[in-house]
């Protein structure tokens, strides 16, 4: 079923230009609504969209990356007036570096300049977004900024490997496919927009779901596949070092955060007493991740035993990474779930009004 819901000749472009129709009013009254954190957007945005984008992870993956509006917007810029460059060597190499450094920059400036509570910022931190999709779009081609740059994609990418459905090739029938249709370009097919070649994915921590390879598959070799999330967590699988750090950043990241709605731990009464709030909540985002980062090495030496001392450190982190991503999936489902259940009721009164 989902395999034919890819191949539709509607999929995904019915879907992005709808999340298009939601995006623009939604930024509109970021931009122009009420001021205050009960902004009908803002609350669609922090209590909604983040617990539904944990759920999408979990069923499928990135396929929000396959509908996301910023992604539209690039990709029909892109076909217009595009340059279509090739991807920088840099940015194959390096790029989830600055992914790497866009999520931390994001969550720390979640935290201690009240983004979430501000629709104006909600708004801006959106148009960042967008204006990073189409100036890369612009240049190179495919979604470089999806793959290589965008904070949100680091996350998908960190997630989607825990992911129940999946794009799967059948290596027998690839293996005699002499065409390769799923890479080859023509005036119709630029090819995976996300730089991936089907045939040969070990992961599907890149894929977006967008359906193309299927529908340019002659042999039926591409599926979409329900299985156990095993096999992107196995050690056959790659992983470079950049995710190990990504992996621990989310684990720091989602301790710091329970640790402060906790009403056993004293920590936000502790930074609301700081003369210097923002610094208080910086060493408390450091402590957490430098904690994650020390358990991560602890972890990953405890499942290596004996075998550490010849591996390489890279490949003992990996063991104790691969476990904790469906962990940490769940556990930042249910931070965000929490605050939708408490605070789903504030959806009621603006979205009453809005419809008056």
């Amino acid at each position: 079923m989902f395999t034919k819901l890819l191949k539709m000749r509607g999929y995904p472009g019915v879907l992005q230009w709808l999340s298009v129709l939601f995006f623009v009013p939604v930024v509109g009254f970021l931009l122009f609504g009420p001021a205050d954190k009960d902004n009908l957007a803002n609350l669609l945005i922090w209590l909604v969209w983040w617990p539904l984008l944990c759920v999408m992870f979990i069923v499928a993956g990135r396929i929000w990356c396959g509908v996301c509006p910023f992604s539209k917007v690039s990709d029909s810029l892109q076909r217009l007036v595009g340059l279509r460059l090739a991807v920088p060597d840099f940015l194959k190499e390096q790029g989830l570096w600055l992914i790497l450094i866009a999520f931390l920059l994001l969550s720390w400036l979640e935290e201690t300049a009240g983004i979430v509570d501000s629709p104006r910022q909600t708004a801006i931190m959106l148009m960042t977004i967008l204006t990073g999709a189409v100036a890369f779009g612009l240049f190179f081609q495919g979604r470089v900024w999806c793959r290589y740059v965008c904070p949100i994609g680091g996350i998908s990418h960190v997630y989607a490997r825990g992911s129940l459905f999946k794009v799967r090739p059948q290596e027998a029938i690839c293996a005699d496919c002499t065409t390769k249709d799923c890479v080859v370009p023509d005036a119709q097919y630029a090819g995976c927009p996300m730089h991936l070649s089907p045939f040969a994915m070990d992961s599907v921590a890149n894929c977006n779901l967008c359906g193309a390879c299927l529908k340019r598959c002659q042999h039926g070799s591409l599926r979409v596949s329900l299985e156990a999330p095993s096999q992107d967590l196995a050690a056959s699988s790659t992983m470079p070092p950049v995710v190990l750090w990504l992996i621990a950043l989310l684990a720091g990241l989602i301790s710091f955060l329970n640790g402060l709605d906790s009403g056993r731990l004293p920590l936000e009464a502790w930074v609301d007493q700081a003369a210097y709030p923002v610094l208080a909540k910086t060493l408390l985002m450091v402590v957490a991740l430098a904690a994650s980062w020390w358990l991560l090495n602890g972890a990953g030496r405890l499942a290596a035993g004996g075998s550490a001392a010849r591996m390489s450190p890279t490949a003992w982190l990996a063991l104790g990474a691969r476990p904790l991503i469906p962990l940490l999936l769940f556990s930042h489902l249910g931070h965000v779930g929490a605050e939708l259940w408490e605070d789903g009721g504030l959806l009621l009164a603006p979205l009453a009004e809005a419809l008056q």
